[in-house]
């Protein structure tokens, strides 16, 4: 009996263009509201510094580098300050140079001050670096020498004393 009420005005209403009308714009109003993703803001030539490693959480629940990665790389229209996850970590090469040698940086971010340990494996597994940070509060970088290993495909993983674990992938060319 109610079903058939219901879908009486459901019917009667359907009819009604002002409720059509009305119908669309809340529901335009409510999906604006719900945006995180605007693709015109997606500007991929847009100079964002990578080495600049302030992290904010976007709405999509995804840690970016910074601000300007979020905005105009992915598009997104609302983030904040931080991390999303318990750990993040964000890394970029020193290039080669008479001085250095060719150096990666790593920026280890954790949500509460703690420790993270750091390894640096290739494709088959092996091992080229292992690292234990300590007393991390919030923040803390790493530069580590890979003048000494040869080109191919690496992987970079972080692991907290918890048990949360994350892994990127890195691939060293050119010398």
């Amino acid at each position: 009996m109610w079903l058939d009420y219901i879908r009486n005005i459901t019917t009667y209403l359907m009819k009604k263009p002002a409720f059509l009308v009305l119908a669309c714009l809340l529901l335009t109003i409510k999906l604006n509201a719900q945006a995180c993703v605007d693709s015109i803001h997606i500007q991929s030539n847009y100079p964002c510094f990578m080495n600049n490693y302030q992290p904010v959480c976007g709405c999509d629940n995804v840690t970016y580098p910074n601000s300007c990665v979020a905005q105009y790389r992915h598009g997104l229209t609302k983030w904040r300050e931080g991390i999303c996850e318990p750990l993040d970590f964000y890394f970029y090469p020193t290039f080669p140079n008479d001085v250095n040698g060719f150096y990666l940086n790593v920026n280890v971010t954790l949500k509460q001050k703690g420790n993270a340990h750091l390894y640096i494996f290739n494709l088959f597994g092996k091992l080229y670096h292992e690292d234990d940070i300590k007393n991390i509060d919030v923040m803390d970088t790493r530069q580590i020498d890979t003048q000494s290993y040869p080109n191919g495909i690496y992987f970079i993983a972080m692991r907290t004393p918890s048990g949360y674990a994350k892994i990127k992938r890195f691939e060293k060319y050119g010398q």
